[in-house]
């Protein structure tokens, strides 16, 4: 049959659909972080996702599924962020206390 002929296989469309989305990331600005820079804070209602530079990139308020507030993950241009931050760069430190 003609559809059976122009029917992919598995694989073979598994491997489109990945070189697709694998050339979308690469085309991403870079002023988006990778996921793995993210993490959650919430309280049972609400749920945000914190970058490694402290900026609340997604947010939905006041309950999992109301509009987001912010998006900058899904949008960076147009998606809106929070955050706090010096006015100059700083060097971060860690200090370990001694407790005796």
């Amino acid at each position: 049959m003609l559809a059976s002929r122009l029917a992919l296989s598995w694989p073979e469309a598994a491997s489109r659909k990945i070189s697709m989305v694998s050339s979308w990331i690469g085309s991403m600005p870079q002023e988006y972080q990778p996921i793995e820079n993210y993490g959650v804070i919430g309280n049972l209602q609400t749920v945000a996702l914190v970058g490694i530079d402290g900026s609340i990139d997604f947010l939905c308020f006041p309950y999992f599924d109301s509009p987001t507030l912010f998006g900058g993950l899904l949008d960076a241009q147009r998606g809106g962020h929070f955050s706090l931050s010096p006015l100059f760069p700083i060097q971060p430190a860690k200090a370990n206390l001694d407790r005796r």
